[in-house]
């Protein structure tokens, strides 16, 4: 990591990359480090020599999974460190990539791919031989109907309590009671869902 480059909320999520890389059996030199200079790490596969340039931001779990995901396929991205806290991702060269304004983006060539799950699974399509995308058309499928709903409703209910709790106090700012307690309530309103599917699993799909 390049602690230079990040801001307080950033140091304080970057541990879980490697925590989660490290529970599949990967150093953390396995994961690309974020420079914001566009320096990209070695890559031996193949499949993955063509470099790609990803704008991210280290504290957003939407370019944690995209990272994670590169990681395990070896996939070779340049990556540029976007600076929300200075409004860069509302500037009008970021806009011209993402109208959004939001991170993470994908720039492969000329084409542009934002939203996190979408460049995820254009990542793992140019390994055909992955292990991480099944090719059966109901294990895919499925996939995707969790990934719509951890957009919704699962992150919109953890973002409140997030903000709150996480990061209004390295903003420097006070959590706002009335707000966490609304978070919370619609947390228990849609977590029975996820815990239902998961009674009797060891994992959300899949059985390793």
């Amino acid at each position: 990591m390049n602690p230079a480059a990040l801001r307080n909320e950033d140091k304080a999520s970057a541990p879980v990359l490697y925590m989660a890389l490290e529970s599949l059996g990967h150093s953390r030199s396995s994961l690309i480090s974020p420079t914001g200079s566009g320096s990209a790490a070695t890559c031996s596969s193949p499949c993955a020599m063509a470099s790609m340039s990803f704008s991210f931001r280290v504290s957003r779990s939407s370019s944690r999974k995209v990272r994670i995901t590169a990681a395990l396929l070896a996939s070779r991205l340049e990556e540029q460190l976007i600076d929300l806290p200075t409004g860069e991702h509302k500037k009008a060269e970021y806009l011209k990539i993402n109208p959004n304004g939001l991170v993470p983006t994908l720039q492969d060539g000329d084409r542009i791919l934002c939203e996190s799950n979408a460049i995820a699974k254009y990542l793992a399509d140019l390994n055909p031989e992955n292990n991480l995308l099944p090719r059966e058309p109901m294990a895919r499928a499925d996939i995707t109907r969790w990934q719509h709903w951890e957009q919704a409703p699962w992150v919109p209910a953890l973002v409140i309590v997030i903000r709150e709790n996480v990061f209004k106090p390295l903003w420097g700012q006070s959590p706002d009671a009335s707000e966490i307690a609304r978070g919370e309530g619609v947390i228990h309103k849609v977590a029975p869902v996820l815990d239902a599917h998961l009674k009797g699993r060891s994992y959300l799909l899949g059985t390793a």
